[in-house]
């Protein structure tokens, strides 16, 4: 064997389990990767991309050698996934297991709650029973240990993951815990999904509400595809200018929000609404103004004032207009044909998922960059508002939206990335035009 090449047996074994998968009706695909070794030496690597089914979809899943050794040893055939969670069913059994950990991660240990492991009536495990492969996660406990409850034939248990969820999702050392549900008779995706939200869920939020455990399902998130900035090749100045405090403070807590797409939108979106009643004033004091410029405007005419009255109280002008007329006026006001063009432009993923005719989230329309008879301000007012409704899941302008509420965990909000981008363009736009010069 050569210093620069792995086990030839790891890439038989490689050629073999794909040939297999691809019998079974698995799209599998073999590559070989180079990689540097702790020595700095190159050493090829084999990998194997899985198709896996999941619901009406497959999730691509790749194994590296360690992984194929080990799919090899299960019966794989057996594992469906579930949507976009580290979960998994069984469907000859009927198990459920999915990972759990902590919903609050970045902050020291004490603020994130207790550990399930405190529990009263957890059982600890044999280590012995529970090797431990390569790093331990820094998230779980040490100390394998069991809690168990039952009701009938339905068992939920929080124990170590089994042999078959580390191989299904690739996980080189034994310490994560999973939560498992046996009993069922569901045996199908749909049915495994529903059951882990009744029975899983509803579990961990006893376990918070009782003991201060705020643990839950691990969501996959899936990476976002950003727009790309192009960092600028002067050096900084002395700012220039001083921009609003309160929508500024909401831009700046959308950026620390990355990850989290629909926290991320409504901070956006909520930096540009803070200008929805000033926009909305400049417009009532442009027809206030017209109207009384009019020649034919008499002063000591009743009705003439009130006329100018009704456009200038609160139930005038502005109280006439729906939210949505009002960020169509403020993205009118700040940004330009040009800009939306060029923002389109910075990724073809960009500009395939805003304006493609296979739109991934439902209840927006598409951008139609040809359609001289739509302002596209409009049409980038209304797709903002129409997601916003998603997430806060209102009423559109007082009658049924007809779409279901944007769940974080869903297809829809792992693939947000680029209409965050473009809610960010907006409040970017409308803070730089409130902006005050600096003295």
């Amino acid at each position: 064997m050569s210093s620069d090449s792995a086990d030839p047996n790891e890439f038989l074994a490689m050629e073999k389990l794909e040939a297999e998968l691809k019998s079974k009706g698995y799209s599998a695909s073999a590559e070989v990767r180079t990689v540097r070794r702790s020595d700095g030496q190159p050493m090829r690597m084999p990998l194997l991309r899985v198709d896996w089914p999941s619901g009406k979809t497959t999730r691509t899943i790749t194994f590296d050698s360690n992984s194929i050794s080990a799919l090899s040893k299960i019966r794989y055939e057996n594992f469906h996934l579930l949507a976009d969670l580290e979960a998994m069913v069984n469907t000859t059994t009927g198990e459920i297991e999915t990972r759990i950990s902590p919903l609050i991660r970045n902050v020291p240990g004490g603020l994130r709650g207790r550990d399930p492991s405190e529990i009263p009536g957890v059982e600890k495990l044999n280590p012995d029973a529970f090797p431990i492969a390569g790093e331990s996660d820094p998230w779980d406990s040490n100390e394998p240990w069991r809690l168990h409850v039952t009701n009938g034939p339905v068992a939920i248990e929080i124990s170590p993951a089994s042999q078959e969820f580390l191989t299904m999702f690739g996980i080189r050392f034994q310490g994560p815990v999973t939560l498992k549900i046996t009993g069922l008779t569901t045996r199908d995706h749909d049915g495994a999904l529903s059951a882990l939200q009744t029975y899983g869920r509803s579990f961990m939020m006893d376990l918070d509400l009782r003991y201060g455990i705020a643990w839950g399902v691990t969501e996959r998130r899936a990476p976002s595809r950003r727009a790309t900035i192009i960092p600028l090749g002067d050096a900084p100045s002395f700012p220039s200018n001083r921009y609003p405090a309160e929508p500024l403070a909401l831009y700046t807590y959308a950026r620390s929000a990355w990850g989290l797409p629909l926290l991320e939108y409504l901070a956006y979106y909520q930096a540009v609404e803070y200008f929805f009643p000033v926009i909305s004033q400049e417009e009532t004091v442009k027809s206030v103004r017209a109207a009384v410029r009019d020649p034919r405007f008499n002063p000591a005419n009743d009705a003439a004032i009130r006329r100018v009255i009704s456009l200038a109280t609160p139930g005038g002008f502005r109280g006439r207009m729906t939210e949505r007329e009002q960020l169509r006026l403020t993205v009118r006001a700040v940004v330009t044909d040009q800009a939306i063009r060029q923002f389109l432009e910075t990724t073809p993923h960009i500009q395939e998922h805003l304006c493609g005719k296979a739109q991934v989230i439902k209840g927006v329309e598409r951008l139609q960059l040809q359609n001289a008879q739509l302002d596209l301000r409009d049409q980038v007012a209304d797709r903002i508002y129409a997601i916003r409704c998603r997430i806060v899941h209102t009423k559109d302008d007082g009658g049924d939206s007809g779409v279901d509420l944007l769940l974080p965990s869903s297809r829809e909000a792992q693939s947000l990335g680029p209409d965050v981008d473009l809610v960010r363009l907006v409040a970017e736009l409308v803070l730089i035009d409130r902006a005050e010069p600096m003295r």
